[in-house]
C-alpha cells in the first residue's frame, strides 16, 4: 500500500488565526493575530511548537502598517532580510503575473530557490532549479463546501528543508489570492431590480 503524504491540517478558515497541525509528523504551528491600539498595524505572528520544551516559539512575524511596505521578519534569518532577518515582503517574495498563473518566488530555509503558483483556485509550492519549477512540495486543499474535513497542506518530498518558510509564505500567498478575489466581487455592478423588469431588460441582464 502506497503511504500517504504528510499533511499539515488549518484549524480554521481564518488564516490570520488558526494553527497547522500534523499528528504523523509532530509539528504543529499557531498563527496569531493582534492590532495596534488605533488600528494602524496589524502583526501576525507565526509559531512552533518545540517538542522538547512544549512551549510554542516564534518562528516569524508578518507587519501590516499604514503607507508602509508590508514586511516579514524571520528569526532564523532566511537570504533577502537583514541581520534580524526583517525584510519587505515585495523583496522577499518576487511577484510575476502569467496569462492564467501568478507566482511568488522566494529563498527558503536551505537556501534554496522555491515558488508559490496561482491558478485559480489552485495553489502549490514547486522547487524552482535552473529558474524553472521542478517538482511540487506542497499542494494546498480546500475545505469542501458541505464536508467535514478541515483545509490542509499536502506535503511532499523536498518540504523538510523549509518547512517554515512554506507555512509563512502560504499565509500570505493564500491571504493575497482571497483578497483579489474579494475586491473583483466588490467591483462586479449589482443587478438591477426585478420589480417591472420587460422582456428587453431581461435580455439585457442575461448578456452581462
Amino acid at each position: 500500500m502506497q503511504e500517504t503524504s504528510p499533511t499539515l491540517e488549518l484549524s480554521s478558515d481564518d488564516l490570520l488565526n488558526t494553527s497547522f497541525d500534523s499528528e504523523k509528523l509532530g509539528v504543529h504551528y499557531k498563527i496569531t493575530t493582534s492590532s495596534s491600539f488605533l488600528g494602524t498595524s496589524k502583526t501576525t505572528d507565526a509559531l512552533r511548537k518545540d517538542n522538547q520544551s512544549e512551549q510554542y516559539e516564534i518562528v516569524a512575524q508578518w507587519h501590516r502598517r499604514t503607507l508602509h511596505k508590508d514586511t516579514f521578519k524571520f528569526y532564523k534569518a532566511p537570504s533577502g532580510g537583514n541581520a534580524e532577518g526583517e525584510a519587505s515582503v515585495t523583496k522577499f517574495m518576487t511577484k510575476k503575473d502569467g496569462l492564467s498563473t501568478l507566482e511568488r518566488t522566494f529563498v527558503g530555509d536551505d537556501e534554496r530557490n522555491y515558488t508559490w503558483v496561482v491558478k485559480g483556485s489552485q495553489l502549490d509550492a514547486h522547487l524552482v532549479e535552473g529558474g524553472k519549477r521542478s517538482t511540487p512540495v506542497a499542494s494546498f486543499h480546500r475545505r469542501a463546501l458541505f464536508g467535514s474535513e478541515n483545509a490542509y497542506l499536502e506535503l511532499m518530498p523536498g518540504y523538510e528543508g523549509t518547512l517554515d518558510s512554506i507555512v509563512v509564505t502560504f499565509l500570505y500567498t493564500e491571504w493575497k489570492r482571497r483578497e483579489s478575489g474579494r475586491s473583483q466581487d466588490s467591483s462586479q455592478p449589482s443587478p438591477p431590480s426585478a420589480v417591472g423588469l420587460g422582456a428587453a431588460t431581461a435580455t439585457t441582464v442575461l448578456n452581462v
